[in-house]
């Protein structure tokens, strides 16, 4: 290929391949676990960290994974606050009485549906300038939905529910098809020229794959496990690979979609020369990694807080050391998520 036919074919794929980048609507919506023979603290890590995980999907898109700690944790208390008065208003719509032995899973969903309408509106408002709707607006839609579909939640809902008989391998490797088709999709739309685009996919499998059993090991103790249910267990460790996967797909897209628009701010010999130079081996991918774990370092720290049952063995879920976390701080992420 002549250095020209280079410079053609990477022009093109620049300025085809942002709105493809930018593109949020593919990102997966919540499951949610509607299942009686999960015990409570099952149930509990699996919405906190849906609720917690949709969030941090919308931090990495702004203020994104290289901001401060402090400047993170002021967006996650905003619109887990948001969310948070969304799912309150929602509930009164729900035509289920509180003393209603489903009534704390529809709440849980109600929590995670929430947390996704606030984050879609967030990475609507900063990838594409939209202006986001408020938690009143959104309760006033929810309002004009007839009173016949809300009470067909609970049957019409997917469900999260693994088998009794399943094993861990087994569940981990289902949650993996579906992380790995969402992986695809984002290298896809942006490879940095990589000759082989399925290795990137491979190698990003992987770490969702790594990082989802250690974020299980710290947030699920041997002292909590021996008291849990298998069938939490299992649900617990499906829950952490799908949203892992999640948040690394989208962390790829902020990533990718910052790095088109440096791209397309260069002029053409100054692209060429840094494609000529990738030539055979792609674009450096490393700060797409970094911007991975610090968005998931992130993320287990807020679970943690949201789950102070799980805080008297947690070493690890201490949060980052650039923020100073007051007892304040953690009791109102704690509420937040309740």
């Amino acid at each position: 290929m002549t250095i020209s036919e280079v410079q053609g074919a990477a022009d093109a794929q620049v300025k085809g391949s942002f709105s493809d980048v930018a593109e949020l609507g593919n990102i997966r919506g919540s499951t949610h676990v509607f299942n009686d023979r999960l015990d409570w603290m099952g149930r509990k890590v699996c919405s906190v960290t849906k609720v917690v995980s949709t969030v941090i999907t919308a931090i990495a898109i702004e203020p994104g994974s290289g901001a401060s700690a402090d400047e993170i944790r002021i967006v996650a208390k905003e619109l887990l606050c948001q969310a948070k008065d969304l799912a309150d208003a929602a509930a009164v719509l729900i035509p289920v009485d509180t003393s209603d032995p489903q009534f704390p899973a529809y709440m849980s969903a109600l929590r995670e549906d929430a947390a996704e309408s606030i984050s879609l509106q967030w990475r609507l408002a900063h990838a594409f300038g939209r202006r986001p709707l408020t938690p009143g607006q959104i309760s006033a839609i929810y309002a004009e939905v007839p009173q016949g579909a809300l009470s067909r939640l609970h049957s019409d809902r997917p469900s999260a529910d693994v088998d009794a008989d399943l094993t861990v391998v087994m569940v981990e490797r289902i949650a993996l098809f579906s992380v790995a088709a969402e992986v695809h999709a984002a290298v896809t739309a942006f490879d940095y020229f990589h000759p082989r685009p399925a290795d990137i996919v491979a190698t990003g499998v992987r770490t969702i794959r790594a990082t989802a059993d250690r974020a299980f090991r710290e947030l699920v103790q041997t002292q909590v496990l021996s008291a849990m249910k298998p069938e939490s267990e299992l649900a617990i460790r499906q829950t952490l690979i799908e949203q892992v996967g999640t948040l690394y797909a989208q962390s790829y897209r902020a990533c990718a979609r910052n790095d088109v628009l440096a791209l397309e701010a260069m002029n053409g010999d100054e692209r060429l020369v840094m494609l000529e130079t990738a030539k055979g081996s792609g674009l450096p991918m490393s700060h797409v990694d970094e911007a991975f774990e610090r968005l998931m370092g992130h993320m287990l720290s807020l679970i943690c807080e949201g789950i102070p049952e799980l805080r008297a063995s947690q070493a690890e879920c201490a949060p980052p050391t650039d923020t100073l976390t007051s007892p304040a701080d953690d009791t109102e992420i704690e509420a937040q998520l309740r």
